[in-house]
């Protein structure tokens, strides 16, 4: 499946809120916002709210008939929003210094039953070991990290939360460049693992407590 179908099916009929929803855009013109996952959402799910620290961005989006603010990612509570059922990261968690503690505070505004829909770059992706091979950056000066599905699953868990879904994005079915549509098409029914996106749903472990967390970290110390 690809990211859109994805969030979209976590999140119809519910209230939503969209951490960073105007996707690192620098054109904020009413036709290329038109095309952001959060304009597209806003058309099928009429309770959902977005932040953004682009201030340019939150107004196109706003003008659109949006719901946004702008607002750190860190600083989400301070908004006084409410709760949500679902949260969405759309490849923001790379871009946070601290996101143990980021996803640790975002409890406080969601539901017992909610769920939290995160999207990054696959850390094992192929197309790293490509640009690395052609000597081209493999990362944008912004990222602090990168995550896998065992890095992300386990930042997720020291932070509360069990992981109820996950996904290897199917990039081939959204991209309009040909070559990446003739190369990811077969790898990705090869190995799922090296697509260039990864996807993971997680839901808030009743069961944590900083005792819990403490346990974590003494089993990392005799692995």
């Amino acid at each position: 499946m690809d990211k859109e179908s994805i969030i979209l099916n976590h999140c119809r009929g519910k209230k939503v809120i969209d951490i960073g929803c105007v996707q690192e855009l620098s054109d904020f013109s009413s036709e290329t916002m038109k095309q952001t996952l959060h304009y597209k959402l806003k058309q099928e799910i009429p309770d959902l709210v977005g932040i953004d620290l682009e201030p340019e961005g939150v107004h196109a989006l706003n003008q659109l008939g949006c719901d946004c603010h702008v607002a750190f990612a860190e600083e989400v509570q301070k908004l006084a929003l409410g709760s949500f059922e679902v949260i969405i990261l759309g490849d923001i968690i790379e871009h946070i210094p601290d996101p143990c503690m980021f996803l640790f505070s975002l409890r406080s505004i969601l539901k017992k039953y909610g769920v939290i829909v995160c999207t990054t770059p696959n850390a094992m992706s192929y197309i790293n070991s490509v640009f690395l091979f052609l000597s081209k950056k493999i990362t944008r000066y912004q990222h602090v990290a990168w995550y896998c599905r065992v890095t992300l699953r386990n930042m997720f868990k020291h932070a509360g939360f069990e992981e109820q879904h996950f996904y290897f994005l199917d990039f081939h079915k959204t991209t309009k460049k040909f070559w990446r549509v003739w190369l990811e098409k077969p790898l990705f029914a090869y190995c799922q693992e090296l697509s260039p996106h990864i996807c993971g749903v997680y839901s808030i472990n009743p069961d944590f407590s900083f005792e819990t967390k403490k346990e974590l970290q003494q089993k990392r110390l005799h692995l």
